[in-house]
């Protein structure tokens, strides 16, 4: 029986996918709300330290608001979410994923990605944001974390295959 993990199982697709998996038999674990939020580094160690093998490594979580927030980590709560969280879970799990796969599952963008303004945010004195000269698009910000997400995935592979060797993971995106 496969064990497959998959973050944002609780959202529409998500959900929908739980269900699909689990008519096949595979044995799912479900990262979703607020037991595991991607947008907190810490959740994201945490949750990486309670799994043993994974067969199936899904990234279906994604969030998306018109508002700036930032997380305790100092991300842009999109880009934290939608690509940083992910990333770092797939890093963390590197080796209980040795034969494994890796899906991601996003929109597709074929957006510009500033980073410098996704993670850098003026500020004045009283802590209060400069929007005047840093406007927050979350058009642009989701497009990026998207854009993000996808062309990362094939270096984050090649970092794991140099560790646990060639074809010891697949990327579907």
């Amino acid at each position: 029986m496969a064990t497959v993990v998959v973050t944002g199982a609780t959202g529409a697709i998500g959900a929908a996918t739980v269900a699909a998996l689990k008519n096949r038999r595979a044995n799912v674990i479900a990262l979703s709300r607020p037991a595991v939020d991607l947008s907190s580094m810490v959740s994201v160690r945490a949750a990486a330290r309670e799994l043993g093998r994974v067969d199936v490594l899904m990234h279906i979580a994604s969030v998306f608001t018109t508002k700036w927030q930032k997380t305790p980590d100092g991300f842009e709560l999109m880009l934290a979410t939608n690509y940083v969280g992910p990333f770092l879970l797939t890093n963390l799990l590197r080796d209980q994923l040795s034969g494994g796969r890796v899906i991601t599952v996003t929109a597709p963008s074929t957006t510009h990605v500033d980073l410098g303004r996704l993670l850098e945010r003026n500020r004045g004195e009283t802590g209060v944001e400069l929007e005047l000269y840093h406007p927050h698009d979350f058009r642009v910000t989701i497009q990026s974390s998207d854009f993000v997400r996808v062309r990362s995935s094939p270096e984050l592979v090649r970092q794991i295959e140099s560790i646990c060797g060639q074809g010891s993971v697949q990327l579907i995106q």
